[in-house]
């Protein structure tokens, strides 16, 4: 049925649908879809006077320590028999270029994953590898649209599953009443 929805309807479909639809729907869509359009480039202009701001984020960690909390994370996910994928997250250039502390945590993630061994995903160099429109990835200076989750989930999809410990046979699980 949904992909019913998204395929082009006739004419005569259209004026079946129309006769069904209240007569106030066409005016309060047409409105809604100006407002719509209106805080498409409010946001857009937001968005652009945020990144002209400097940022004085000082970081809550030193590199140090979030080198040696990730250290510890992965550490005790293997104790426990979990697998562990570690992700970059994609930033805009404006954010490393106004917060170099970043770029610092990036590259010690990066160093964790190689000395312990760690599948890590680099969603910040995928990302950087799509060309220069990220503006079109980002719904602000720091947080990706849906698209881009969409795409940061299929980067990070088949590197969860080959780290997922293998799932016990059927046979192999306990029944029974649970506690």
């Amino acid at each position: 049925m949904a992909l019913r929805a998204r395929l082009p309807l006739s004419d005569r479909e259209r004026m079946r649908v129309a006769a069904r639809l209240p007569s106030w729907l066409p005016a309060a869509r047409s409105a809604l879809g100006e407002r719509l359009k209106v805080f498409r480039l409010a946001s857009r202009a937001w968005t652009r006077s945020l990144e002209r701001l400097p940022l004085d984020v000082r970081p809550r960690v030193s590199a140090d320590e979030f080198e040696a909390t990730l250290e510890r994370f992965v550490a005790r996910c293997r104790d426990a028999g979990i697998g562990v994928v570690l992700l970059s997250v994609p930033r805009r250039a404006v954010v490393e270029r106004q917060t170099p502390a970043v770029l610092a945590y990036t590259q010690r993630m990066h160093g964790v994953a190689e000395r312990l061994d760690v599948p890590l995903v680099d969603a910040r160099a995928a990302f950087r590898a799509q060309g220069d429109d990220e503006a079109s990835w980002f719904i602000d200076s720091v947080h990706v649209n849906g698209e881009a989750n969409a795409v940061r989930a299929g980067l990070l999809a088949p590197a969860v599953l080959a780290a997922a410990p293998p799932r016990p046979s059927r046979s192999a699980r306990v029944t029974g009443p649970r506690p």
